[in-house]
């Protein structure tokens, strides 16, 4: 999934949860509190607090000490999206090709 924030200037920070470490994937599940497959799920819908964790988590590691608690995103509903890579719809399709030659 791509997140991103479109900035004052017009434009925008993307960042790929394809890019995260498993350590920043395992934190991001301890904030959010559900597995990554829900966090998955939860981007699809545009949750607030999982596109501001993923986000919160890439901008960790330029400033170790920012805190989810205080990482804020004002006007976030018109400046924060989430949307799926063409790597993912690749792979759903495959998966339903597959499973549709499988019952057939």
């Amino acid at each position: 999934m791509i997140v991103s924030l479109r900035q004052d200037d017009g434009t925008a920070e993307r960042v790929s949860t394809g890019d995260l470490s498993a350590l920043e994937a395992a934190a991001i599940e301890g904030l959010v509190g559900v597995p990554w497959r829900v966090i998955e799920d939860r981007l699809r819908a545009q949750d607030v607090t999982a596109m501001r964790a993923v986000l919160w988590a890439f901008r960790k590691r330029d400033d170790p000490q920012l805190e989810f608690a205080t990482f804020d995103i004002p006007g976030w509903r018109y400046r924060l999206r989430a949307r799926i890579e063409r790597a993912e719809i690749d792979e759903m399709l495959t998966n339903i090709m597959r499973e549709a030659l499988a019952t057939s």
